[in-house]
């Protein structure tokens, strides 16, 4: 239950202080990622972030899913591979200090927003953001 790895709340809100911890190094403000991503400014120039933006796609339908069939599990499986994936990624590519890192951030902070809505379904409350 304690355990940092695999299927547990511990490993998810790792995953969640690891995207606020990366987000806070990139000295970027939430304002200017959020411009930025309303004003379209990313290329995605690795495959796996197109595997992240994908995932994120999915959850509107997963909670019409949820919600239809009354399957919550559904969601924690949706929560624990989304933080699989990321963290597949943070060890694929570097994100602070590339010239993509601006891009790289709009998508952790989707991510992290992404989780912020699904820990409150699931009951989960993640530390304040930093």
């Amino acid at each position: 239950m304690i355990d940092p790895r695999g299927d547990s709340a511990v490993y998810l809100l790792y995953t969640y202080a690891r995207i606020c911890s990366i987000l806070t190094k990139s000295e970027i403000s939430l304002e200017e990622l959020r411009k930025g991503a309303e004003n379209g400014e990313f290329v995605f120039t690795h495959p796996h972030e197109e595997i992240l933006v994908k995932d994120i796609a999915k959850f509107p339908d997963l909670i019409l899913l949820v919600v239809k069939e009354l399957k919550i599990n559904l969601l924690c499986e949706f929560i624990y591979n989304l933080c699989v994936k990321f963290n597949e990624g943070y060890n694929k590519f570097k994100i602070v200090g590339t010239p993509e890192m601006f891009t790289r951030c709009m998508l952790l902070l989707a991510i992290r927003n992404l989780l912020d809505q699904a820990f409150h379904l699931v009951g989960i409350v993640p530390l304040q953001r930093l």
